[in-house]
């Protein structure tokens, strides 16, 4: 019985796992098809005669490889800033004491149960009053704090002795000194899960530079793939390989940064 419920839970989560594999598996697979391939009914399953033609027809267009490097520096610039900031005000939530912490700390928690559409109006009109409409800096000031990130670093330092601090401050360390030379690199593990949570977040940010931006020059790649599919609504094989283009940066990034992610979510401690 216990080798039948084993083998029971390795099968159930073998079909969660195809399941949950085969969107992506399909837009692979229709990125190499063909377009008479791909509208055939019944589907195929696998290209017959695959091709990389769609993936140079999308390089190729002028504009798409524009839209992927603003996804990039986009995203590279606020998850950087983004990071900085939670590890600095999640360190001093949990090591610092002063009046009011308590508030301000739910007050902050309490921000990731209010959707970004509801407080998104009094945003634009104070980018607006900024002059940062149509910027990137503009499109990239909802992602410079966040408070998933102050709370996963808060929690994460609770678990750094007091002792260490204490000792670096005996020493002489300044405040600056400590957190970098200190706390940094003990959060190493919390900071690349962060990172990798941040920079998904990020990508697939898709309503706030959609309205803040005017100009095609500085649209974002989800943006772009939404503009090139209305443009093409026939050619699925292109929107496809526009698709694997889309997810490929955050596999990439998950890739380097996968046992770092793991030990991040795993641990809440130091080794």
């Amino acid at each position: 019985m216990k080798a039948a419920r084993t083998y029971g839970r390795y099968l159930l989560l073998s079909l969660v796992a195809v399941v949950m594999f085969f969107p992506i598996y399909w837009m692979v697979s229709g990125s190499l098809m063909t377009r008479n391939e791909i509208i055939l009914i019944p589907p195929h399953m696998y290209p017959h005669a695959p091709t990389l033609e769609n993936f140079f027809l999308l390089v190729g267009h002028a504009d798409f490889l524009r839209y992927l490097l603003n996804s990039v520096y986009i995203v590279s610039i606020s998850t950087a800033v983004s990071v900085f900031t939670s590890l600095i005000a999640g360190y001093i939530f949990a090591k610092f004491r002063f009046l009011g912490k308590r508030t301000l700390f739910v007050l902050i928690l309490a921000t990731t149960m209010i959707p970004f559409q509801t407080y998104m109006v009094p945003f634009y009109v104070l980018t607006q009053k900024m002059g940062l409409l149509d910027t990137y800096l503009g499109i990239m000031m909802p992602l410079f704090v966040t408070s998933f990130g102050i709370f996963f670093i808060r929690q994460n330092s609770y678990a750094i002795p007091d002792d260490y601090i204490d000792a670096a401050r005996i020493d002489g360390a300044g405040e600056w000194r400590l957190f970098l030379r200190l706390i940094v690199p003990m959060l190493k593990a919390s900071t690349s899960a962060l990172t990798i949570f941040q920079f998904l977040f990020g990508w697939k940010f898709f309503i706030w530079p959609l309205i803040v931006t005017s100009s095609a020059k500085k649209f974002s790649l989800e943006i772009g793939l939404q503009i090139f599919a209305a443009q093409n609504p026939l050619d699925y094989q292109l929107q496809m390989a526009g698709a694997v283009f889309g997810i490929l940066p955050i596999l990439l990034a998950f890739l380097f940064f996968r046992r770092q992610f793991i030990s991040g979510i795993s641990l809440t401690g130091i080794k």
